[in-house]
């Protein structure tokens, strides 16, 4: 023991400062010493840049294989240097890329699927759609083991797979429709336990998203999927031609030279995809092609989402009958324009096919009248400052809200009048008042608008509210501008009103409009392609008024004819074409001192068109 000691003072005494302690002013560190940089050369260099001006050239097969190792970073931001400076490696490998870069969505990584659909979306923006044909299916069996996926932080990325396809190709997602909607609705919903065919809205995933903020991502991104489905639908129902592997490879090679992406990448076929990727998707994809929806699956898609859209309601605002219950916050009217918006998608989906239709008003019609229609019109309290939140969720108005409400009622009151018709008065005085405040430079309030206005005046809604419907086409007219120097989506509903009412020509509700019509082809340089179809649909009903019209202003209609006259909505190679439709209009006219005054007129201009007036004037005169 006394041993240890000696030996540990003896150690001290090794390592103990000599000499006294320097004072307050010594004991500080020079540093006035001179020092020169340490410069590398190297460091002075673009890593990816070399001296002769071009980009280093990586190795596109050491990428792929080190995505799935702990040197993954660099090999990510290799791979994209790849895909934007090196396009002939990306052509040839673009298989194994997609192949690769789709396996990483599955990442227990966090940070490696956020790469992983960084480079999703440059690779989808670098090539056209109709180049991801082949890979596709690919892409949707890991969307759906994504969705499906043990973890639920892989669950909630998958999300963000499903909007890079849906933002760059639409149509396939349509075609993937039933491997897509369910395990995406099994995602986002749970069924209820009370009955087994209805769904509720999972409230969050992982505790991390409020309620609100959760529900508005879900219902927006199954709108843009609803619309996926229904562009394909009406596409298809247009006559679309279906495109085989071997028509895609001579379009996008006809096209080599208009090719739309990165300037340095030229992805112009598919013919520098692997063989045995055209061979095995080839027939899937084509045949998927051909597929629409059909009533089957049309009625599964309803039966699974409508329900689920009155449970967010009602979980939302409850089964308050008050009044107060039509004063919204402006979370919950972003909702009941998401819910509106995707009825609506669903609606448009089967309006055409009378049994899904009808039976869709019938067995909707107690959700709607209960827990929509009572309320209308909604208001909205507690707007947000920000202008582009407050104008997205219809302002204190909720203006697209009611909207998508009104265009649903008249489709559910024609089929229940007894039902709906307490609520007519308040409908049409909505209708009237939107007429009157029409704004004209909101894309979306024309769009519902059109739409609402084309079902107010169908032919069934007509039978069903008669007296209604004539007081607001009044109104309508009253609000037209016929001075068509700017376009006025009103005159042109009018018109198309006009075109598809088969009125007879007792008829004389639009009567105080036609004297205007034939004023404005007798006086405007710009007159639209609508307006002229219009007159000569009424020509043929022998409306008198119109008549009357046209022999006042015939003189004047030559004169404009001749100078400035410009149609409007038509190729200019068709300009002549209706000018010779305003021309037989001229048919019309029965008094013989006018026709004289015409054929005067006609006699010292030359043109075609007025060769072909003074036959017919002379026909009519019989000269």
């Amino acid at each position: 023991m006394g041993k240890h000691k000696k030996f540990l003072k003896s150690e001290k005494a090794k390592v103990k400062l000599k000499g006294n302690k320097l004072k307050d002013h010594q004991n500080v560190t020079k540093t006035d010493f001179k020092v020169r940089k340490i410069i590398i050369p190297e460091q002075l260099k673009n890593v990816q840049q070399l001296d002769s001006g071009e980009r280093k050239k990586h190795n596109i097969r050491d990428c792929l294989t080190r995505l799935g190792n702990s040197a993954s970073a660099e090999a990510i931001s290799n791979l994209k240097e790849i895909i934007l400076y090196q396009p002939e490696d990306f052509q040839k490998h673009l298989e194994a890329i997609i192949k690769t870069v789709s396996n990483l969505s599955l990442s227990i990584e966090k940070n490696d699927r956020k790469e992983c659909f960084k480079i999703m979306d440059l690779v989808f923006s670098q090539i056209n759609e109709i180049n991801l044909k082949p890979f596709f299916p690919i892409l949707t069996k890991y969307l759906t083991c994504a969705m499906t996926h043990i973890k639920s932080a892989i669950q909630e990325d998958s999300l963000l797979m499903l909007d890079l396809l849906l933002k760059h190709a639409p149509k396939f997602v349509a075609f993937e429709k039933d491997n897509i909607l369910k395990p995406y609705l099994d995602l986002v919903s749970k069924t209820r336990t009370d009955n087994t065919s209805e769904r509720t809205l999972s409230m969050q995933m992982g505790n991390k998203i409020t309620n609100i903020k959760w529900r508005k991502s879900v219902l927006e991104r199954l709108i843009l999927f609803l619309k996926c489905i229904n562009n394909q639908r009406i596409n298809n129902n247009a006559g679309t031609k279906k495109n085989t592997i071997e028509d895609i490879i001579a379009q996008d090679s006809s096209k080599s030279n208009n090719f739309l992406g990165n300037p340095f990448v030229n992805l112009t076929t598919v013919s520098n995809v692997s063989l045995s990727m055209i061979e095995n998707n080839s027939k899937k994809v084509t045949a998927e092609y051909d597929n629409d929806i059909n009533e089957k699956t049309m009625d599964k898609y309803i039966h699974t989402i409508m329900p689920l859209m009155f449970e967010i309601w009602i979980e939302l605002v409850g089964t308050d009958k008050n009044a107060s219950a039509s004063i919204i916050t402006q979370e919950n009217a972003l909702i009941l324009k998401s819910i509106m918006d995707i009825i609506i998608e669903l609606f448009s989906m089967i309006e055409s096919q009378n049994a899904l239709k009808l039976q869709f008003l019938k067995k909707y019609q107690d959700n709607f009248d209960k827990h929509l229609i009572t309320h209308f019109p909604y208001l909205q309290t507690g707007i947000n400052s920000n202008k582009k939140v407050a104008v997205d969720s219809g302002g204190d108005k909720c203006i697209y809200q009611n909207l998508s409400i009104a265009i649903l009622f008249f489709n559910f009151g024609t089929k229940n009048h007894s039902r709906f018709g307490k609520c007519k008065e308040k409908i049409f005085k909505f209708v009237e008042e939107n007429i009157e405040g029409w704004r004209a430079k909101d894309q979306e309030f024309n769009s519902l608008m059109k739409k609402l206005i084309r079902t107010v005046f169908s032919l069934e809604t007509r039978k069903t509210f008669p007296n209604e419907c004539n007081n607001t086409f009044n109104v309508l007219i009253k609000k037209c501008n016929v001075d068509q120097s700017t376009y006025d989506p009103k005159m042109a509903l009018v018109c198309e009103i006009i075109q598809n009412s088969g009125n007879s020509k007792k008829d004389s509700i639009y009567d105080n409009l036609l004297t205007k019509m034939i004023e404005a082809i007798a006086n405007m340089e710009h007159v639209p392609i609508h307006l002229i179809k219009t007159i000569s649909i009424i020509a043929k009903t022998g409306n008198q008024i119109l008549y009357e019209a046209l022999e006042k202003n015939a003189i004047c209609i030559l004169n404009n004819l001749q100078n400035k006259l410009k149609i409007t909505g038509t190729l200019t190679d068709d300009q002549e074409q209706w000018k010779m439709e305003i021309i037989n209009l001229f048919y019309w006219i029965n008094n013989k001192e006018i026709l004289q005054d015409i054929l005067s007129h006609t006699s010292v201009n030359k043109g075609i068109l007025f060769v072909k007036l003074d036959e017919l004037i002379r026909m009519k005169l019989q000269i």
